[in-house]
């Protein structure tokens, strides 16, 4: 597999490294402990401008902020409505800049860019009722999947 580097970063007691696979025109990232038989080709980088979003310069912080436990996804708008008892949680994780809408009743809510993963989901359920997805409608449908499988693995096994 011959890849484009753009960056080095440590997430989750990891090393990886953020690149493009020179068949695709996206990013991709991987981890530097499982790389084997690296070598440098000479061949020139392709820009990162022409795989991703990013245009004067690669926002490696801004790239890793947006996926979770470095689990890739489809990039996708989502929207949360959060209890404020996990307010603290979800800035720490998205950020101070992130735009909440205060609702009645103790909860705001919020858009983010997000990658839509297994990771993602697991994130959202660690909070119970303290976080619901408000769209898009297939990762509320991810996140009940997964509940339903936790309950009937409960309902099977005692």
């Amino acid at each position: 597999m011959t890849v484009n580097p753009y960056a080095l970063t440590w997430q989750d007691d990891h090393y990886y490294l953020i690149c493009n696979h020179v068949k695709y025109d996206d990013l991709m990232h991987l981890r530097i402990d499982r790389i084997k038989n690296a070598e440098i080709t000479g061949t020139p980088v392709r820009s990162f401008s022409e795989v991703s979003e990013y245009r004067e310069f690669f926002d490696a912080a801004d790239y890793t902020a947006k996926l979770f436990g470095m689990y890739s996804g489809k990039l996708q708008e989502i929207e949360l409505c959060c209890s404020d008892r996990i307010a603290e949680q979800v800035l720490d994780r998205f950020g101070e800049g992130v735009f909440i809408i205060r609702r009645e009743g103790g909860e705001f809510k919020f858009r983010v860019n997000a990658a839509v993963s297994d990771a993602l989901v697991t994130w959202i359920i660690n909070y119970g009722r303290d976080i619901r997805v408000v769209s898009p409608e297939s990762l509320k449908e991810m996140v009940v999947s997964r509940a339903k499988e936790v309950l009937e693995n409960y309902k099977q096994n005692g």
